[in-house]
């Protein structure tokens, strides 16, 4: 049985719940996101623990880890993708709404700017894009340095037409940071010493980004954005490996079905993202204030990520049903 830490879990859980609460400032506020901003970058985060986690991975056959991966990426985007289909052809059948590719469009609040339901799977791509290089760094040869160095720079260019990301690179940095001390941020006691780099850099990354979300956000010159980026996922990282540093003595407790559950469920979680702010799925427009939009929303989609991972798990054979026992 594969061993699960509940530090790890917790971080995922609870970053996957910012990014969400990101897009609802970002979407549904009538103000500019501002320092808000900050919460999307706990995507970096969960970019690293992801090429954390994957650093464990024995790769023996490409071509089976590569299928693997890709059943965890497109089973549950297929699910979800059919429901949102399905869920607008009933808006546009119930409304006699003619227009079917209207159902998918949805607007901001605070600049009227176009949106689409499915506007965050852009991310998909990115992570295709880290499995597509782990049996590379699995080698851990020149090969490995030099693809390393061509995707920074990669991402740095992107800087040239929008804000540089970072998010392979925020997986490279959690792949060999998992490599070479993985057990230190998941056994034994508290160390200090590495809680307090991670403390500094986290406060170091997080004090100047704040200050300039609030007073910089506009400037659009490419070393500005990639300076800036950087930071940014400086963040998004550095705030993983204080957390797990902080609390992975929560890990004597080896099983939690709880976690069990929402570690898959988190993914779920992230699909839904932007779904029901948008279109014909978006239930904003139930009520009238913002803060019980908020909450409208996170529940919508708490509910259908539940109820669209179960199903998964379902399909997958995965005795789905023991954690509602």
């Amino acid at each position: 049985m594969k061993t699960r830490y509940i530090n790890l879990s917790i971080y995922r859980l609870l970053a996957t719940i910012l990014v969400l609460e990101f897009h609802i400032v970002f979407i549904l506020s009538i103000n500019d996101v501002g320092m808000s901003l900050i919460l999307s970058k706990f995507l970096q985060g969960l970019t690293a623990l992801s090429g954390f986690l994957m650093s464990r991975k024995i790769i023996t056959s490409v071509k089976d880890f590569y299928l693997s991966r890709a059943k965890k990426i497109f089973v549950p985007l297929l699910l979800v993708t059919i429901f949102i289909l399905l869920w607008n052809l009933i808006y546009m059948l119930a409304n006699k709404n003619i227009d079917y590719r209207s159902t998918f469009i949805g607007y901001r609040n605070s600049s009227h700017s176009l949106l689409i339901e499915m506007g965050n799977f852009y991310y998909i791509l990115y992570i295709l894009g880290c499995y597509l290089l782990t049996p590379i760094l699995y080698k851990k040869n020149w090969l490995s340095i030099i693809f390393i160095f061509l995707v920074f720079v990669l991402e740095c260019s992107s800087a040239l037409i929008t804000n540089p990301l970072f998010i392979v690179t925020s997986y490279v940095v959690g792949y060999y940071i998992g490599s070479f001390s993985f057990n230190k941020y998941v056994e034994g006691k508290i160390e200090f010493k590495r809680l307090l780099i991670w403390l500094l850099l986290f406060i170091s990354a997080l004090i100047p980004s704040l200050f300039i979300m609030q007073n910089f956000g506009w400037r659009s010159d490419v070393f500005y954005k990639i300076g800036v980026n950087l930071l940014y996922s400086l963040f998004g990282i550095s705030s993983l490996f204080f957390f797990l540093s902080l609390f992975k003595f929560l890990n004597r407790n080896k099983e939690n079905r709880f976690f069990e559950f929402t570690d898959g469920l988190s993914y779920f979680i992230f699909l839904f993202n932007q779904v029901f702010m948008c279109g014909a799925m978006d239930v904003s427009n139930y009520v009238i204030y913002y803060k019980q939009k908020n909450v409208l929303v996170h529940v919508f989609v708490i509910i259908f990520s539940v109820l669209l991972y179960v199903l998964y798990r379902f399909l997958l054979n995965r005795k789905s049903l023991q954690f509602l026992k």
